[in-house]
């Protein structure tokens, strides 16, 4: 079987090598040949490296159809040299089994050459560029946090969360920015938690396997790789102009990044959910408990820890998103947002038509995050707010650096 199909992938490759040299030669023959092709007014004439008009008007198709077949000669050499290489293979691995076959006391005298130390030392090979890799771009992380930290060090007090955007550098700092993305990370979790877990439980544990649910799947992962300016404009159209009438409201931009990092979300829970053994759930079926006692007792818990990283690092990533909140139109704000979804004041004074007066529904509930900020800062030719973008990059470092850590701390929590 083994010779068989290597004398198929040789007289393959060497197909494959007459087909593509004539191809290259036929490219180079219809380059070289002059083509004149007119009609009643010009023409033009053809050649290898030159190109002449004629007085009447034509297309010259010769260098475009040689362009056209260099490209597929040299795809059909590779495929000629891969098969090459295959049979070449498949010859040694024959030979290897023709060797192995051979009777105890023939096998002794037989050439059989495992090529052990060539082996280890490529996989040494391989180890050490995976060991450069790595270093190198640890080390380029290093030097841009430690650029960054350095350039920004000055301006890492205090005063950076207590103030307020100004014109003036150093009377300018990060609250209402803060605010804006601490309020938004709250409502998101409240939005991404229960949508993503019970789509996922749902795909995974009660849809039928049809083709309306491998659609839906199919849409789900690939919302997941779609780019997050692309949410800026699905939320740009569909909250800010279509609900808010041309406003970015904080609203507006909570529920772009909910469904931007809702599908994330559901791929990465389904399959911590997939991981769960089915031995735990046909055990809990065996001692008569139901399906939702079954999920909620055992394959919830046991998926826990990566439902949970799922969930803050996708948060993590969704917070520090800027083009989705740039297409948004979000801006500058010299305030804090409000972000009590009821005025409860009014609601216990009795003042029932007041009671999503100047909450999180407001028509200009304006707001601004940290990356934003970040953002308008870092193009301002002023050499002062550069050195605030650096601090305020700092923070959303840390900001996103600290939910990483607590994914790690519950998730070993919850093992």
């Amino acid at each position: 079987m083994i010779q068989s199909n290597k004398k198929y992938l040789i007289i393959s490759s060497i197909a494959c090598f007459i087909v593509g040299i004539s191809l290259w030669l036929l490219s180079g023959r219809i380059n070289c040949l002059p083509s004149i092709i007119s009609d009643s007014n010009s023409c033009l004439l053809v050649t290898r490296g030159s190109i002449a008009t004629l007085d009447v008007d034509g297309i010259a198709v010769n260098s475009t159809i040689a362009s056209l077949i260099q490209p597929f000669a040299v795809i059909v050499f590779v495929i000629g040299a891969a098969f090459l290489v295959t049979g070449l293979q498949m010859s040694e691995i024959s030979t290897s089994c023709d060797i192995l076959a051979l009777p105890e006391e023939l096998q002794e005298n037989a050439k059989f050459d495992p090529k052990l130390e060539s082996r280890q030392l490529w996989g040494k090979v391989f180890a050490g560029f995976c060991i450069f890799a790595t270093s190198l771009g640890l080390i380029v992380l290093a030097f841009l946090i430690f650029q960054v930290v350095s350039k920004g060090s000055s301006r890492l007090n205090w005063d950076l969360f207590q103030l307020y955007p100004s014109r003036r550098p150093l009377e300018s700092g990060y609250k209402a920015a803060i605010l804006g993305s601490v309020a938004m990370l709250g409502y998101v979790l409240l939005l991404v938690i229960p949508l993503g877990v019970c789509s996922a439980i749902y795909l995974e544990e009660y849809a039928k396997k049809n083709w309306f649910s491998e659609l839906i799947e199919l849409n789900i992962y690939n919302l997941a790789g779609i780019p997050s300016i692309i949410y800026g404009l699905l939320g740009l159209g569909l909250f800010v102009r279509g609900l808010y009438s041309g406003r970015a409201v904080l609203v507006t931009g909570i529920l772009t990044i909910t469904l931007l990092i809702l599908p994330p979300v559901i791929v990465i829970s389904r399959e911590a959910i997939r991981a769960v053994p089915q031995s735990i759930r046909q055990a809990s079926y065996g001692v008569g408990a139901t399906k939702w006692q079954t999920i909620r007792h055992h394959v919830l818990p046991s998926a826990l820890p990566g439902i949970l990283t799922a969930v803050i690092i996708s948060t993590s990533r969704g917070i520090g998103e800027t083009a989705p909140i740039v297409v948004l139109g979000a801006g500058t704000v010299l305030f804090d947002p409000k972000a009590s979804p009821v005025n409860f004041g009014a609601l216990f004074s009795g003042k029932i038509g007041d009671v999503f007066t100047d909450t999180l529904w407001s028509n200009d509930n304006f707001f601004s995050v940290l990356p934003n900020q970040i953002y308008e800062w870092v193009g301002d030719p002023k050499a002062e707010f550069q050195v605030l973008a650096s601090a305020g990059i700092v923070v959303l470092l840390l900001l996103v650096l600290s939910m990483n850590l607590i994914a790690i701390f519950l998730r070993s929590r919850a093992r």
